[in-house]
């Protein structure tokens, strides 16, 4: 069991090391985050694989997080 353990978290940290090449934001185009369009705070280099500045805004205690895409796939409402 503990080998299966450690073999699996081996091949995560591959896989992650693989998504994430040294060339790899070459070829990606970021969209323009600004004051203007950011309701929350610009971090730089916070998008994926740290190629692209990201918007990001704290949730106030209480309030729900914006359904995403794995939510709507497998229909999962009450999360």
């Amino acid at each position: 069991m503990l080998f299966a353990l450690i073999v699996s978290l081996a091949m995560v940290s591959t896989i992650n090391a693989i998504v994430c090449t040294p060339d790899m934001c070459a070829t990606v185009r970021c969209a323009a985050v600004t004051a203007e369009n950011c309701d929350g705070a610009i971090v730089k280099n916070g998008g994926f694989c740290g190629c692209c500045d990201s918007c990001i805004k704290a949730l106030n205690p209480g309030d729900r997080a914006p359904t995403n895409a794995i939510q709507s796939y497998f229909n999962l409402t009450d999360i």
